[in-house]
């Protein structure tokens, strides 16, 4: 394997579950990726070759060690915001998520949901945002939650589109709707009908 190849992979693998990633963890992926058929140094030359290409950027950090991050996270970051920023400018003559009617019939038919996770789906049902995030720590039930919110969101969109996102980590269900994907960190779901 080329070192080349080795740097391709670390960086889609480490960048998969942080925006930001350390140097150490990124040149320490691509070498064990490498397989002892490139070296540290031609891993270390090729590394530096993309930063030079503008693939790879350096972040600000408080701490040991230099951060980086690509191209693509910040290109994947302006655009999330920039969806954010355009759904935030809507006001109550836009339409909730969901019908107050269906948003009771749903939760109705899902007695598992514990307070917090039946408050999130209120709150999110309620929302005429565009993007919401859903924040929680690993167990807290988020999958749970995001099946129930795409249940009604699905039944009110009538085979529109619902998009539920999170990097990855652990497992990911999919529908021929859209997308969900569980980790212990945040979640996103956009609405377009």
């Amino acid at each position: 394997m080329q070192a080349q190849q080795a740097v391709t992979w670390a960086r889609d693998h480490v960048f998969e579950r942080s925006a930001v990633q350390d140097r150490r963890t990124i040149l320490e992926t691509a070498l064990v990726r490498g397989m002892g058929e490139t070296t540290y140094a031609r891993i270390q030359q090729e590394f530096e070759r993309r930063i030079e290409a503008g693939e790879f950027r350096e972040v600000s950090h408080v701490g040991a060690g230099r951060q980086y991050t690509t191209a693509v996270m910040i290109r994947m970051e302006r655009e999330i915001v920039g969806r954010m920023q355009q759904g935030n400018r809507r006001d109550y003559s836009d339409p909730m998520l969901v019908s107050p009617q269906m948003r009771i019939a749903t939760e109705d038919r899902h007695p598992e949901l514990n307070g917090s996770q039946r408050q999130a789906v209120d709150e999110i049902f309620l929302s005429r945002e565009k993007i919401v995030g859903l924040d929680g720590i690993a167990g807290a039930g988020k999958t749970t939650t995001l099946s129930v919110i795409r249940e009604g969101a699905e039944a009110r969109l009538h085979g529109g589109r619902f998009r539920a996102n999170v990097p990855c980590r652990a497992k990911t269900q999919r529908s021929r709707h859209g997308d969900i994907h569980t980790t212990e960190a945040s979640g996103t779901w956009t609405a377009a009908g």
